[in-house]
């Protein structure tokens, strides 16, 4: 757990007081991020983005996988999320899986809830085939929040991904599913759909945006929201001293933030990096 002195709590509370924090932002701005594409050569789609002092790795592999019949979904997505024991004392033995349960809950949640892979494109043989989307993530540094780091770079990465074109041939009742393994013959994933998530720390009497590590040692509660293109929101999480009106409020503004921070992320991507 990182260590916040009195003092350094006392100067903390006294400075968003007056509506600004430690760092220079103000209280519903996030820190600087820097994110780069294509990091992962062997990867299907790849980022690697940096929120603040928060560095996160992602990869996604594609393959095709049988189904059950009743199944109508055309992606089954399974996340794996590691935090470096490099990163933070609090990333080795038990405490290390708590945080990779609980964010890789959170991703499941949110991404279950969206409607993200309504491409029909992906559409393989309903019942028998589908596709099987693995992400990785690896939490290479941690300055707080790590949610929304996780979650910006999971879509940034699924934006990236290529996927294979496949001929079906049908024969007496069974089906063959042949994969071009030709590179050029890939069309890229449509993830308008896929969410972000926005996360406040309550410090004091007020809410923060994207809270730092030493405001996450000081909050007294916290909200995290996941929110997709259309400013739906489809996950929610909080605990702590939350005010029902304060959070009306608060998430009207995640859904502003949320379709700004999108439209961010896609123009880095069409980019190809941004810092």
């Amino acid at each position: 757990m990182f260590a916040v002195s009195k003092a350094e709590r006392s100067y903390l509370l006294e400075t968003v007081e007056t509506g600004t924090r430690l760092d220079g932002r103000s209280l519903y701005e996030y820190r600087p991020i820097s994110l780069q594409v294509g990091v992962l050569p062997s990867a299907s789609g790849s980022s690697r983005l940096r929120l603040g002092e928060t560095e996160v790795l992602v990869g996604v592999k594609v393959e095709v996988g049988e189904t059950a019949e009743s199944s109508t979904e055309n992606v089954h997505i399974y996340f794996t999320v590691e935090c470096s024991g490099s990163a933070s004392a609090d990333f080795l033995g038990r405490e290390a899986e708590n945080w990779s349960s609980e964010l890789q809950k959170a991703l499941e949640s949110a991404y279950s809830a969206a409607s993200v892979f309504d491409d029909e494109r992906l559409k393989l043989v309903p019942g028998k085939f589908c596709w099987v989307f693995k992400v990785d993530i690896l939490v290479l540094d941690t300055g707080g929040n790590m949610l929304d780091a996780i979650g910006m770079a999971t879509r940034t990465a699924l934006s990236t991904t290529l996927i294979p074109r496949v001929n079906i041939q049908q024969s007496e009742g069974t089906f063959e599913l042949e994969i071009d393994d030709n590179p050029s013959a890939c069309d890229n994933l449509k993830v308008e759909g896929a969410p972000i998530f926005l996360t406040f720390s309550l410090i004091g009497s007020h809410f923060v945006l994207d809270p730092s590590v030493q405001e996450e040692t000081c909050s007294r509660g916290r909200l995290s929201v996941a929110v997709d293109a259309n400013g739906d929101i489809c996950y929610v999480c909080s605990f702590g001293l939350l005010d029902a009106v304060e959070l009306a409020r608060l998430l009207t503004i995640m859904k502003k933030t949320g379709k700004v921070l999108l439209d961010r992320l896609d123009e880095c991507v069409r980019n190809g990096n941004s810092s």
